[in-house]
């Protein structure tokens, strides 16, 4: 650590050892067990770019055959 004055080296140390002893307490008191969450499994994505086969005739939607997008109108 540079250019710290030891009066901000003391009040380091300081906050770490009471971040110790927090953590101590908090495992030592047994209830960590009640609040912790486990851990989900990751979601199932879709994969979008998977081939996907159209039925005979059919072809996937261009910029020209697609609809026009609909648009909102005041009332």
């Amino acid at each position: 650590l540079c250019n710290l004055s030891p009066r901000k080296v003391q009040a380091i140390d300081d906050w770490n050892a009471g971040f110790r002893h927090g953590a101590s307490a908090a495992h030592d008191s047994g209830l960590r067990s009640l609040v912790e969450l486990p851990i989900g499994v990751p979601p199932i994505i879709p994969d979008v770019f998977a081939a996907q086969a159209l039925p005979a005739g059919q072809f996937p939607a261009t910029p020209e055959t697609r609809p026009p997008p609909q648009v909102w109108q005041e009332r």
